[in-house]
């Protein structure tokens, strides 16, 4: 499994203990709710790189425009 993805579902994991107001220990170090800004950060960035929690990677799409007279 990527590294990637199992981190994405640890911070998600984070969230929702922290938000139901219990500390959480990530990566050896404790985190109470005071750091949920911290865990949001951290899965907005990996949201930005288009990890998803099931593994799969979303694809960017782009689109070409062309104008025509």
């Amino acid at each position: 499994m990527n590294w990637k993805v199992e981190r994405l579902r640890k911070y998600l994991e984070a969230e929702e203990h922290i938000l139901a107001g219990q500390s959480y220990t990530l990566d050896g170090r404790s985190v109470t709710y005071a750091d949920l800004s911290q865990i949001r950060e951290g899965i907005a960035a990996l949201e930005a790189e288009g990890i998803t929690p099931n593994g799969v990677e979303r694809k960017r799409r782009t689109m070409q425009v062309v104008y025509k007279e």
